[in-house]
């Protein structure tokens, strides 16, 4: 598989319908366990995320792409063939979670971090259930294609949003090696950090102007839609809490923190403690 067929405009975009199949089979991968994620509450409704759109200048965009698309495939960032980074959640043993586009083409649902896999899967499935997740490396996936394709699965995406219908796939039967599962990640990958980048940079520009419930919103994009996994965001929108003397979304974004660095927090305290209303 080259790199050209993998440029974005090549990826189709299909509608799916977030629907749960129980696809059978026996993979490799490693099971972990999952609970216990924090929620922004009250929850917006579906239709209300994803509101915000990329302003981007189209060559500008293509090379900051292809710049970090090249560090995250055969640059320094690029992940080891065995590395376990890859997390399909489990809905009943070796049953994974997949989506069903309009053709009743079934997709299968691969995260690239823990946190990622959480969110989403609490989400679908419910906060109040323990999430249960197969970790699986680049290689592993390779080597179980044949597995997911005689279990009815067809394709794949990455990181997918939990309220976009819209979203790039890719059919499994193009993926013939480790190297192919890494390509296809590093393209959603890049795209995925210069829409963040972008948003981030447009929410600070509002809070810096004192539009503190248009920076609230951006930021809610981000971690909904975007990337749950941007302490950036969260900060920001504990900054906005603390502005907005509301204690509520001020604690939910210390439970969000806890799941990074501590730095991320101990940010927030500094900030909270040198605000002067």
């Amino acid at each position: 598989m080259k790199v050209d067929d993998l440029d974005l405009i090549a990826l189709v975009a299909m509608i799916l319908l977030v629907t749960a199949l129980m696809v059978g089979m026996s993979c490799a991968g490693r099971p972990s366990d999952y609970r216990n994620f924090p929620q922004y509450t009250p929850a917006r409704p579906y239709e209300q995320r994803c509101s915000e759109q990329p302003d981007f200048d189209q060559s500008e965009f293509g090379r900051r792409h292809d710049t970090l698309f090249a560090e995250l495939y055969s640059g320094v960032r690029r992940p080891a063939d065995d590395e376990e980074m890859f997390y399909a959640i489990l809905v009943e043993e070796d049953a994974f979670l997949t989506i069903q586009n309009a053709a009743g083409r079934s997709c299968l649902l691969l995260f690239s971090n823990p946190i990622r896999t959480n969110y989403y899967g609490s989400e679908v499935l419910g906060y109040d259930k323990p999430l249960t997740v197969r970790v699986f490396s680049a290689s592993d996936i390779a080597d179980d294609v044949d597995h997911f394709v005689q279990g009815g699965v067809e394709q794949v995406t990455f990181d997918k949003c939990v309220s976009c219908e819209v979203q790039t796939v890719v059919a499994l039967t193009d993926i013939k090696s480790a190297d192919d599962v890494i390509q296809i990640w590093a393209v959603f990958s890049s795209t995925k950090m210069l829409i963040k980048d972008e948003f981030l940079k447009r929410a600070q520009e509002f809070f810096n102007g004192g539009n503190l419930e248009r920076t609230k919103s951006i930021c809610l994009d981000i971690i909904e839609c975007t990337d749950v996994d941007s302490p950036e965001a969260h900060l920001l929108l504990g900054k906005c809490a603390v502005r907005l003397n509301d204690n509520r979304l001020k604690n939910q974004v210390y439970d969000f923190l806890a799941l990074f660095e501590d730095a991320w927090a101990d940010e927030l305290r500094s900030f909270e403690e040198r605000y002067e209303p």
